[in-house]
C-alpha cells in the first residue's frame, strides 16, 4: 500500500501541477531562447558589417562569446555566493 503511494507522488506529475513552477519554467524557456537569437544575431550583425571580405568568421564569433560569458561566469559566482548566505527562514 505505501509503495503504491510513494509512486503516485513521483515523478514530474506533481511537479508540472504546481503553477508557480510552470510560470518559472515558461520563463526561463523564453529567457534562454531570447539569449541564444541574441546571440546568433550579433554574431550576424557583426560579421556583415565588420568583417573584411576575405577574413574568416571565427576571430569574430570567439570575441563574442567570450564577451557573452565573462559576465556571467564573474557575476554568476558571486550571485551564488550571496544566495548560498542569504537567510531564507525570514520570506518563507
Amino acid at each position: 500500500m505505501e509503495s503504491k503511494l510513494l509512486s503516485a507522488n513521483q515523478g514530474f506529475g506533481p511537479v508540472l501541477r504546481n503553477s508557480r513552477f510552470l510560470f518559472l519554467w515558461v520563463g526561463q524557456i523564453f529567457s534562454q531562447l531570447a539569449d541564444k537569437f541574441y546571440l546568433v544575431l550579433m554574431i550576424a550583425l557583426i560579421a556583415n558589417h565588420y568583417q573584411a571580405e576575405n577574413q574568416s568568421i571565427s576571430g569574430w564569433v570567439s570575441a563574442i562569446m567570450i564577451a557573452n560569458t565573462i559576465p556571467a561566469v564573474l557575476f554568476g559566482s558571486l550571485a551564488g555566493v550571496y544566495v548560498d548566505r542569504w537567510q531564507k527562514n525570514r520570506y518563507w
